[in-house]
């Protein structure tokens, strides 16, 4: 069989274009962040992963991939991703916080001690207390949480967040009493029960799911096409061209994976407790429950450290 040198000349052209017309991955994940921090979960979720499957081996990307999941419900995803990006470099705390948060709603509680462990100086006291707390470590948690408040963090947070951990410690008077400080009176029962409830054994995922104030997914897991490998050496072929095949590999499987991979969303809880849109917090607002991510002082607030990343606010890739 012969090939024209005229074929042979097109489909070069047409390998350029497409290599041209080839999204730029930071656009992609800036775009997924944009997404997220409007609400529209769905799409940043499928943006996110096209950032990944375009530049597997960047961390940030992961982050922000393992946010869409944690706003979506899907902890498993989260877990992993965010297990991913610290793997890949990005060990800043509040990676290393989501992460915990992601073990913990899965009934990992050594492993979610070990990582609060590893992080514990780059996680402020007021987010670290609480989530030991939530990893079985009730009466270090309450030491952690009771000790900022001693040293001056007399704050809505603080405050709320030691009120929960007292809960999970089983010391409900301490818990009303804190509760009280921030709460209307006719407002404290309904939160002592609401804990009560969320803190049932078994519960692990509906309690960070309140605590995170997002619904709660069934989930598998993130599509194997994203799945962090370990790229082995091949003599003569550099590191970037194997980088560049997996990305290529990556990319049709993972298309192939959107359709079953991103259900409907469930229905948002009656009562969401952190809002992880990335807004700040009102200070001068009553905070009616412990908080982990950035969220209003409505709600929860052990989380609050936990923002969407902008993808454009990124370090540039070594």
């Amino acid at each position: 069989m012969t090939v024209s040198v005229a074929g042979m000349a097109a489909a070069g052209v047409l390998a350029t274009c497409a290599v041209a017309a080839a999204p730029k991955p930071e656009k992609v994940a800036a775009s997924a962040q944009t997404a997220l921090s409007k609400g529209k979960v769905e799409k940043a979720i499928v943006l996110a992963e096209q950032a990944v499957s375009l530049e597997p081996h960047k961390a940030d990307w992961r982050v922000v991939l393992g946010d869409s999941y944690l706003r979506a419900g899907r902890f498993v995803s989260a877990r992993q991703a965010y297990e991913e990006a610290l793997k890949l470099g990005n060990d800043k705390g509040r990676t290393a916080l989501a992460l915990a948060l992601m073990q913990i709603s899965q009934g990992q509680y050594a492993q979610a001690s070990d990582t609060l462990s590893a992080y514990r100086d780059s996680i402020p006291a007021s987010d670290y207390g609480l989530a030991l707390a939530l990893s079985g470590q009730t009466g270090q948690g309450v030491a952690v949480l009771a000790d900022a408040l001693r040293q001056g963090d007399n704050s809505p947070k603080i405050r709320q967040n030691l009120a929960y951990a007292f809960a999970l410690d089983g010391k409900w008077p301490m818990a009303r009493a804190m509760v009280e400080q921030d709460l209307p009176a006719d407002k404290v029962d309904d939160r002592l029960s609401q804990w009560a409830l969320a803190g049932q054994p078994g519960d692990t995922q509906k309690r960070v799911a309140m605590l995170l104030g997002t619904p709660l997914r069934g989930d598998a897991g993130e599509p194997a096409a994203l799945a962090l490998a370990t790229t082995p050496a091949v003599p003569g072929v550099p590191p970037k061209a194997l980088v560049a095949a997996e990305t290529h590999t990556a990319a049709p499987m993972l298309a192939r994976a959107a359709a079953t991979e991103l259900p409907p969303l469930a229905s948002e809880p009656s009562a969401p407790v952190v809002d992880v849109s990335g807004r700040s917090a009102d200070a001068g607002a009553p905070a009616a429950a412990p908080a982990i991510i950035d969220g209003d002082a409505d709600a929860p607030a052990v989380l609050q450290n936990i923002k969407v990343q902008s993808a454009a606010q990124s370090e540039p890739a070594p």
